[in-house]
């Protein structure tokens, strides 16, 4: 039951700031760091994933153009 009361207090206390409050709070510098690292970091594996996808969904569609269906003997089951 305690745990309950520190988890509405903490709520009570989050509803009170808005996003635009929040990013008053942080340090522009930080921020653009925090941005900047991400930026290198996650999003080249994020494209590289995404890549990776594309070619497997187009491979795929080749694949069956070329006959792979009645090479392996699939049915529509």
């Amino acid at each position: 039951m305690s745990s309950e009361k520190g988890v509405s207090a903490s709520a009570a206390h989050l509803e009170k700031y808005n996003t635009a409050d929040i990013r008053s709070v942080l340090d522009p510098a930080l921020e653009k760091r925090v941005v900047k690292r991400f930026d290198r970091r996650i999003v080249p594996w994020l494209f590289g994933l995404w890549l990776l996808a594309f070619i497997d969904r187009s491979n795929i569609g080749n694949a069956r153009i070329d006959g792979l269906a009645t090479d392996l003997k699939l049915d529509g089951e």
